[in-house]
């Protein structure tokens, strides 16, 4: 009886001719593969170009070809990358371990050293996918990844621009443009205080939807909890993955409209600079940014910086024919703003078993805007804000493919903003009011992953977790004129909380049953401790079918909660 025969899925690949190290990555961001490898077997190794539509297997085969280099691929459809032996060499085998499909190890027990192999467990955390904790995790919900170059060739400058072209997100609120305390869709979850820019997945507040640099939180904006994703220069940009579902059963409450996760470059080699002018057509908003990129890396570790310059013009009523009914045509419809700020990330190896990772960034920003709110007045708004924010991490590989992950996170935002009201008909200034706020964030966790204990189809694998974090806010309201304080807030909320999840795969293709290309369960749970809102405990479960290569069925159930935000408290 002939057995069904499954057929592997096929990729779109574009991995340019270069140095291994960063090459392979490449490949594994483009598969959506895991990939380990010793960092000292493919020092000073230059890998082929690979380009067009082909199965992974054939990608790495191609790539690797003539260099010296071999890959494996295990059940889970991980690769290895060693050195050719010799009889490999003599014989001229293609680059992948010749094995009968069910005898096939895992990654774990490729022809690398215990060593090795355990150092190499550091780098998948490069490739750890939105929305599970799980290393070669597939959630069973849907994941948007943006790359680097999809937002320069769409002509988005910032990632605030790629936020409001995404359909799934809201684009009113914290954005610039927005009138300054405006209150739409989540009511005063999406006033714009900052002008700012935020991931607001189904307009549910940007306080619903986390967002990650690198797996770690950023600091809020605001005093809305926004969190402003302009910050972070595009030209440091990797990809961007959007899951676009709850997932406070992994990361918290604020994880309730979804997860946005920036990935930052890796090993980044050379420099650049670039400029980019613009105008709209029927004049204002006159654009002009000048960013710096550059890196390096020295085998044992790396660091990329970048430097980024903008200023995006005005657009006032005169310059719009449809505003033509307004009383005063200078009222500016879209803020002028002016914004810089610098990024570095970089990584170490340290000893044999651990790497140390650090992503900091500042960014400070500018804004003014001339508003009118009613037939009798004007309202001058002068905005000024900083931020900045730092997150150190270690992993550590532990024995059995088991490894630790450390990690912190840590940042301030102050904003300072000058309302002046002006009478239209005298043109006297009739009140100025002062407002000031700054906020602190601190987080700390620690996470351990690894396999419990091998199936037919995979390793069964867990994660488990637990940490902490403090967010502080203080705002007030000085009218200049009298000198009265008002709407003074200071508070801060500290919570606690553990996590475990589970993947079970239970079937692969490589077990050859008709229909079923893959099978696999996930379930979270996880427990929370606020100060201010008591304890809650969420759980999720989700299920992936796949019935041929490229066409799953995915199905997903949990519970969300959202905490109030120490404005609402």
């Amino acid at each position: 009886m002939a057995s069904a025969q499954v057929v592997e899925p096929r990729y779109n690949f574009d991995v340019p001719a270069g140095e291994a190290k960063a090459m392979l990555r490449q490949f594994a961001a483009q598969a959506k593969r895991e990939i380990v490898f010793a960092v000292e077997a493919v020092e000073g190794i230059q890998t082929n170009a690979v380009k067009g539509e082909m199965t992974a297997q054939e990608a790495v085969d191609q790539l690797l070809a003539d260099t010296g280099l071999v890959g494996a691929q295990d059940k889970t459809g991980a690769f290895a990358i060693r050195k050719q032996t010799e009889a490999e060499r003599k014989n001229g085998q293609r680059a992948i371990a010749k094995r009968e499909q069910s005898d096939r190890p895992s990654v774990s027990r490729l022809q690398i050293g215990d060593d090795e192999r355990r150092a190499e467990v550091l780098q998948l955390d490069v490739f750890s996918v939105t929305g599970t904790r799980i290393r070669g995790g597939q959630p069973a919900s849907t994941i948007v990844t943006i790359h680097q170059e999809e937002m320069r060739l769409s002509g988005h400058i910032n990632l605030g621009e790629v936020a409001r072209a995404m359909p799934q997100n809201f684009s009113g609120g914290q954005n610039p443009g927005v009138a300054v305390g405006a209150t739409t869709g989540a009511s005063n979850a999406n006033a714009n205080l900052t002008g700012g820019s935020s991931f607001n997945l189904r307009g549910l507040g940007p306080d619903a939807t986390l967002t990650l640099l690198n797996g770690s939180r950023l600091p809020y904006d605001g005093s809305r909890q926004a969190t402003d994703v302009s910050v972070i220069p595009v030209a440091a940009i990797e990809r961007v993955e959007i899951l676009l579902d709850g997932a406070s059963a992994i990361y918290g409450s604020d994880a309730v409209g979804g997860v946005a996760n920036i990935v930052l470059k890796r090993d980044y080699e050379g420099a650049e600079f670039s400029a980019r002018f613009g105008v709209a057509t029927d004049g204002g908003y006159e654009q002009e940014q000048y960013t710096g990129v550059a890196g390096t890396n020295w085998g044992s570790g790396g660091f990329l910086i970048t430097g980024d310059y903008s200023v995006s013009g005005s657009i006032r009523a005169k310059q719009r024919d449809y505003l033509s009914q307004l009383t005063n045509q200078n009222v500016t419809i879209y803020p002028r703003q002016t914004q810089k700020g610098g990024l570095l990330s970089g990584h170490q190896k340290i000893g044999a078993l651990g790497r140390l990772n650090l992503d900091a960034f500042y960014t400070k920003r500018a804004q003014e805007n001339l508003e009118q709110t009613d037939v009798s007045s004007l309202r001058v708004v002068d905005l000024d804000s900083s931020i900045w924010g730092i997150s150190p991490s270690i992993n550590i590989a532990l024995q059995g493919e088991w490894s630790a992950r450390l990690h912190g996170a840590f940042g301030r935002n102050r904003g300072e903003r000058v309302t002046t009201s002006v009478s239209v008909a005298s043109g006297l200034q009739t009140g100025k009011l002062f407002n000031e706020y700054f906020g602190d964030m601190h987080a700390a966790g620690i996470e351990l992953e690894g396999p419990v204990f091998a199936l037919p189809a995979g390793d069964m694998r867990a994660s488990i977790g637990g940490g902490y974090r403090e967010n502080s806010l203080n705002f007030k309201t000085v009218n200049l004129i009298s000198g009265a304080v008002s709407g003074v807030l200071a508070g801060d909320d500290r919570s606690h909380h553990i996590f475990g999840e589970v993947n079970l795969p239970l079937i692969s293709g490589d077990q050859h049953i008709p229909l079923v290309t893959i099978l696999s369960l996930n379930a979270a749970l996880r427990h929370e401790n606020y100060d201010s809102f008591g304890t809650s405990t969420t759980p999720k479960i989700g299920a992936i079918w796949g019935l041929t290569p490229g066409f799953d069925i995915k199905a997903s159930w949990g519970k969300s909660f959202k905490v109030p935000t120490l404005g609402e408290q």
